[in-house]
């Protein structure tokens, strides 16, 4: 319970610093979801959000789909980035948050998500880059996903 008040707390500072943030993207991801029983994988995809109030850290907010085990799958997987590693044109950072996923035949449940990733810059607009993550899911077994993304960074200054 205190992990998940504090997440809260991280959450909440980082969406009051938003308001003024420096960089705002929405993207795409794309590649293997799959879980920790048996052969159940798949191909995933869905959309992210990040915003990042300060050079160092921002709040990705997403949302995975895939077709195994017979039915539809659905993970949201909200998390606080840090980023030890901006140099510009490349960056690199690391993820923690909260999760809620959804597999076919089974009720929606609780869990995790750490993770890693990775991306570099296109042009002024236009990245590409990885994602890795594993979803530590309560009450059942663990999730994991591994993405290439491509994401669409809004010039805060008013333009696109």
């Amino acid at each position: 319970m205190k992990t998940l008040a504090l997440f809260a707390c991280c959450v909440l500072a980082l969406a009051t610093n938003s308001i003024s943030a420096q960089e705002v993207k929405v993207g795409g991801h794309l590649g293997a979801v799959g879980s920790m029983e048996g052969d159940a994988n798949a191909i995933g995809y869905g959309v992210n959000l990040l915003v990042v109030p300060s050079g160092w850290a921002g709040l990705q907010l997403d949302a995975t789909m895939a077709y195994f085990n017979g039915g539809t799958y659905f993970a949201s997987s909200p998390a606080i980035v840090l980023f030890p590693v901006n140099m510009g044109e490349i960056r690199a950072g690391i993820m923690a948050g909260p999760g809620f996923y959804k597999e076919p035949a089974r009720s929606l449940k609780f869990g995790f998500n750490l993770g890693a990733m990775g991306e570099f810059n296109i042009n002024d607009h236009f990245n590409v880059g990885m994602m890795g993550r594993w979803h530590p899911v309560l009450g059942t077994y663990d999730m994991f996903d591994v993405f290439v993304t491509l994401g669409y960074k809004f010039d805060m200054g008013g333009g696109w």
